[in-house]
């Protein structure tokens, strides 16, 4: 639909924001209909005794981080749209006759391939004016959860005697999740060093350099720790190397190295928030806002080790680069 739109602007005024819009829109609107148009093939000869999905998603799915540069800029392009609608009127009108007569009419999706399988505004739209194109810029971050739901759907589906495409597409799901993480991880990058930088003086007298190349950071937040009789506020900060458990000014810390420990949850109805980080020095329980972000940072804390364990493995495997002694004496030898 969002194809639809330029040749409703064409001598438009609208201060060439839609050139910069549909310039980063471009490649992500040909990742999604690459996978769209090799599905519709499938589909023409589909048979269920002998499913493949799994193998256009497989080999398209490096194809989603395309939408990178365009979320990036994601909302500096929706900040500027919404200028140019206050500022060109004639602009403001040709988008709202698009959002009335194309974006929301559900007559304009019933041609489209795979027909109701694909986007369709709702029939009572969700507020009275309908789903708008600021809106619908939006929906392209939100496709990796659309690609997940689609696959766990289509994973239920499956017969049992199906194994080799029920692991491929287990195969797709994880790969799926690494982009995902990935691509959120780049969108997250500017706000994580200038949170390094704020506090990496604070961290440094406490013989903590967290500025080195090879660290990075992978998430922080607020969290609850049980200090003798009390709950008190701590700072929980994800690095690929090490957990810190901070006080809220920095002023004394806990470090575990992420490989010298065990996350376990803690057991019972009213431990479902709690964390317990299982070192072999100074362990400690922490508590989350929820379970469910307990959960999320469980798995981000498992995967950040598995990434850990992987590094160390691999560069243990990897030869030494001589030392400068050892280039000299090798010098004289020769």
């Amino acid at each position: 639909m969002i194809r639809v739109f330029p040749n409703w602007i064409i001598n438009v005024q609208d201060g060439r924001i839609m050139n910069r819009i549909f310039r980063d829109l471009e490649p992500v609107l040909q990742a999604h209909e690459k996978i769209r148009n090799e599905l519709a093939e499938l589909a023409a000869t589909w048979d269920s005794r002998n499913p493949n999905l799994a193998a256009v998603l497989l080999k398209n799915l490096e194809n989603l981080k395309l939408c990178l540069p365009f979320l990036i800029l994601k909302e500096k392009y929706v900040k500027d749209f919404m200028a140019s609608m206050i500022k060109y009127n004639e602009f403001s009108k040709v988008v709202k006759e698009f959002e009335s007569k194309m974006l929301n009419n559900p007559a304009e999706y019933e041609s489209t391939l795979f027909g109701a399988m694909t986007f369709q505004c709702p029939k009572r739209p969700i507020s009275k004016e309908g789903i708008s194109f600021a809106d619908q810029l939006g929906m392209v971050h939100q496709n990796f959860l659309r690609y997940k739901l689609f696959i766990t759907q289509y994973l239920s589906f499956l017969d049992a005697s199906s194994v080799e495409e029920m692991a491929l597409m287990k195969e797709v799901l994880e790969k799926l999740d690494v982009i995902v993480d990935d691509v959120n991880f780049q969108l997250d990058e500017p706000c994580q060093r200038v949170f390094c930088v704020e506090i990496s003086s604070k961290m440094k007298k406490l013989n903590v350099d967290i500025l080195k190349p090879d660290v990075k950071l992978i998430g922080h937040l607020k969290v609850k720790k049980q200090c003798k009789n009390k709950l008190a506020e701590r700072e929980l900060i994800l690095f690929s190397d090490v957990i810190i458990v901070s006080h809220l000014n920095y002023s004394s810390i806990r470090q575990i190295d992420l490989l010298e420990m065990q996350i376990e949850c803690e057991v019972g109805a009213e431990k479902g928030k709690w964390l317990f980080l299982n070192a072999t020095e100074n362990p400690t329980s922490i508590m989350f806002a929820s379970e469910s972000e307990r959960n999320e940072w469980k798995k981000k804390i498992h995967k950040a080790q598995i990434d850990l364990r992987d590094q160390r493995y691999e560069s243990r495997d990897k030869p030494s680069s001589p030392t400068m002694e050892q280039k000299q004496v090798h010098g004289q030898l020769l």
